[in-house]
């Protein structure tokens, strides 16, 4: 019987480390490449908490940067011809100080410094560059089709600030000044891409970026994150016998058991496809205790 529960993907959100130590990965590759190929309009994502959006920003991160081998053996192989190497300017707004407005802004000023120290590049600027001047720059020094640009969590500033309204404004200014630079400077752009919790695409950060395409609900990317009913059954098969054996039912009950509590999610129009929220299968599949209780694990940190 398969016990290596280091094999699980518990937690890990780079994709780096995931594959490095060989835990299972359950392949979208294929999906990820469909949302690589639009590089005209930036691309909005949505999912709750707990969903591996995180993973997937890490996995285009990875892509763009060319470490290729990381994808050996998966969907996307045979279809990647890109071997270019991008400069990726990764932001991750909710490991961002919020303290306060202020705070936010100097820690989205550092993030800029640091991307901007590690590629080397020779940019036009005062110390007291704001966060739109400091993009200004790095659009300019990277040159034209090359930045990549990945947020994590783009609303987490929105939501932290959203119970005042001086603040909530404030924030939603500097975030438009540095949606609109994108657009003036979309030429320097191979792709990008932001992810999030709430779908705010007619907030005031978006004033004049007209462009984003919102495929949230695209139907083609339903299964993009979450584990459908195959996929559990492929990839986590000898997870799923281990409980029933634990149990005593069969491998259709203990099925039947993770289809009542964790399936039934559907994030596109057609509400034809179905997946299963990802953190409470995998804190389901290793249970020590061997009593493989069905708990909402997901719900009990919704609010981390």
């Amino acid at each position: 019987m398969f016990e290596d529960l280091n094999k699980l993907p518990n937690g890990v959100s780079d994709f780096a480390k995931l594959r490095k130590e060989q835990r299972i990965y359950v392949d979208k590759t294929d999906l990820i490449y469909k949302l690589t190929q639009n590089s005209c309009q930036p691309i909005l994502f949505t999912r709750p908490r707990r969903f591996g959006k995180s993973l997937l920003v890490s996995t285009l991160k990875c892509l763009f940067t060319n470490q290729l081998e990381l994808f050996k053996g998966l969907k996307i192989e045979p279809l990647w011809q890109d071997t270019e190497q991008y400069y990726v300017l990764h932001l991750d707004f909710s490991s961002m100080n919020s303290t306060s407005v202020d705070a936010f802004k100097i820690s989205f000023n550092n993030a800029l410094d640091r991307f901007i120290l590690k590629h080397k590049l020779v940019i036009n600027r005062n110390a007291g560059d704001s966060v739109s001047e400091k993009l200004i720059g790095i659009c300019n020094a990277v040159g034209e089709n090359k930045l990549v640009i990945l947020i994590d969590e783009y609303d987490a500033p929105l939501t932290t600030f959203m119970n005042s309204k001086e603040q909530f404004e404030r924030v939603s200014a500097i975030l438009c000044s540095f949606y609109q630079v994108v657009k003036s400077r979309y030429k320097a752009v191979r792709f990008m891409f932001m992810t999030g919790i709430t779908r705010c695409k007619f907030s005031t950060i978006f004033s004049g970026f007209n462009t984003v395409l919102d495929e949230s609900l695209n139907p083609s990317l339903g299964a993009l994150l979450g584990f459908t009913q195959t996929e559990i059954e492929t990839y986590f098969k000898e997870f799923l016998e281990k409980a029933a054996s634990a149990l005593n039912i069969s491998l259709d009950a203990v099925s039947e058991k993770l289809k009542e509590h964790y399936a039934g999610f559907c994030f596109e129009m057609n509400a034809s496809v179905q997946v299963y929220n990802p953190w409470s299968v995998l804190n389901f599949l290793p249970d020590d205790a061997n009593d493989f209780r069905c708990l909402n694990y997901w719900c009990s940190t919704a609010g981390d």
